[in-house]
């Protein structure tokens, strides 16, 4: 009776067994929603922006997330800075089929790139500015890119300077003092404004990037002021915005102490003044507004700054 009893008991169980559910588990990797962002994509301008993606990537669904909003802006070019790294960029952009990248090696990891569209863009040269003494630019020498950018038959010759300025300081200038943060944007700016006056003075240039400083202080305190003094050649783009209300500021200081300030600016050349005259868009982007969970939830996974972009017709 036992062994009769044990075989019913192991019917029974292959019986119950063969009953499961089908229906499917749980996925144990739930990656968030991805924000679906307004493009700024023109079939007749050129779109550059500018964006530092914080120590990317900062959280597990960050390289999920930056894609998301590169192929969501559509953007023809970006300029990237603090890429902490390499190997999730290369990766991220290995999975983008209509984008290709350049990136910079530095002795930091904070490195700088140039992620623009392939079929639109032609990479002519990249190079370091002042590589073998970088220290009033923290480290991160300035990021050249010659190209060439062609749509529907029209072409333009352009010259981009990614930029990321040496941070902090107490917004006092110390004269002389090498030690001085705002000093060493002071001489950061002299360098970029001597080097494109004498070597690049016949060329379209754009220098973008995080600059770490206000350009609308008061000339005793601004370091930019080189650039400012020389509105012949050379302007910023972005100086409304830097102007108009602090809410519309590329940084917010969201998870800091600091007030916000505007950190992140386009510089052009005279050689742009027309077209930016004439045809130009310059605006930052709430990337924050299109996320579900809005300014946590973006600079949790994503960043503390916003993009800011510069689109005009060639």
């Amino acid at each position: 009776m036992k062994e009769l009893h044990n075989i019913l008991l192991l019917t029974l169980m292959i019986l119950f067994i063969g009953c499961k559910s089908d229906e499917p588990t749980a996925p144990t990797d739930n990656i968030p929603e991805m924000p679906n962002v307004s493009s700024i994509g023109d079939s007749n301008k050129i779109e550059i922006v500018t964006w530092n993606i914080e120590h990317f990537p900062k959280a597990d669904y960050t390289t999920e997330y930056v894609k998301a909003i590169i192929e969501g802006l559509d953007a023809d070019i970006y300029m990237l800075q603090e890429i902490h790294s390499r190997n999730n960029f290369a990766t991220m952009l290995n999975n983008m089929d209509e984008y290709n990248y350049f990136i910079q090696t530095t002795n930091t990891t904070l490195n700088l790139a140039i992620v623009y569209k392939r079929d639109i863009v032609n990479i002519k040269s990249s190079y370091e500015l002042f590589s073998d003494d970088p220290y009033f630019f923290a480290g991160r020498p300035p990021f050249v890119t010659k190209l060439e950018w062609q749509k529907n038959g029209v072409k333009k010759e352009l010259t981009i300077i990614n930029v990321h300025y040496k941070c902090c300081g107490d917004n006092l200038v110390e004269i002389g003092n090498n030690d001085d943060e705002e000093y060493r944007r002071v001489v950061a700016c002299q360098l970029l404004h001597d080097y494109v006056s004498d070597s690049l003075n016949g060329e379209n240039v754009i220098i973008v990037g995080d600059w770490n400083d206000a350009i609308q202080e008061p000339d005793s305190t601004n370091v930019f002021q080189i650039f400012i003094d020389d509105s012949t050649n050379f302007r910023f783009a972005d100086m409304d915005i830097a102007n108009s209300n602090k809410a519309n500021w590329s940084w917010q200081g969201w998870s800091s102490s600091y007030p916000a300030i505007h950190f992140d600016h386009i510089l052009i050349n005279n050689n742009l003044f027309d077209e930016l005259d004439n045809s130009s868009v310059v605006e930052v982007i709430k990337l924050e507004e299109y996320f579900e969970n809005g300014i946590t939830e973006y600079n949790e996974n994503v960043s503390d700054h916003r993009p800011v972009y510069l689109k005009f017709s060639p």
